[in-house]
């Protein structure tokens, strides 16, 4: 009889590869369908979103890309492809917008003390959709402060928001 639950098991988790394997030809014809030449990218992406749904992990980001390149090659359209096969929000944030100092609090919050403060772009974004795609774009334009939150978020998968008073997690929960 162990022989029997030892083989529904398995016919379990071939029923769960088989189902990770259907979701991930579907993902990659549809990002094939849609960016054009960037095959290699395709390909590094869905095996990385293979990795994440095999081994799911309960205690971090689910998936963190970098997609680097010339401009005009397709970064921002695969991510945004990503995010619609996958049927995640996205947001969209041109970090060029935040090449000032006093950008950071336009990301992460103004503090409450302020008249007419708000909640930051992003946080006030990742506290409405945790399961979310972000695509931070243009990187290289923003200023050091917004370099470190993004730092912060990418290894510790959390900033303050002073305005909502609490930490905004990318974390799963």
């Amino acid at each position: 009889s162990s022989d029997s639950s030892s083989e529904k098991e398995d016919n379990a988790n071939d029923k769960s590869l088989s189902s990770i394997m259907n979701k991930l030809d579907k993902v990659k014809e549809e990002l094939s369908s849609v960016v054009k030449g960037q095959d290699a990218a395709i390909d590094r992406f869905v095996s990385g979103l293979f990795d994440i749904l095999a081994f799911e992990s309960n205690d971090n980001i689910k998936g963190s890309f970098l997609f680097i390149g010339p401009s005009g090659t397709g970064k921002t359209l695969l991510a945004k492809t990503i995010a619609k096969s996958i049927g995640m929000k996205s947001l969209i944030v041109n970090l060029s917008e935040y090449s000032d100092k006093d950008a950071v609090t336009r990301f992460r919050g103004f503090d409450k003390t302020f008249r007419n403060s708000t909640p930051g772009v992003v946080t006030s974004f990742i506290n409405n959709n945790p399961d979310t795609v972000i695509i931070f774009d243009e990187v290289d334009k923003c200023h050091i402060t917004v370099k470190n939150l993004l730092l912060q978020l990418y290894n510790d998968g959390y900033i303050f928001d002073p305005q909502l008073e609490k930490n905004v997690s990318l974390r799963v929960k």
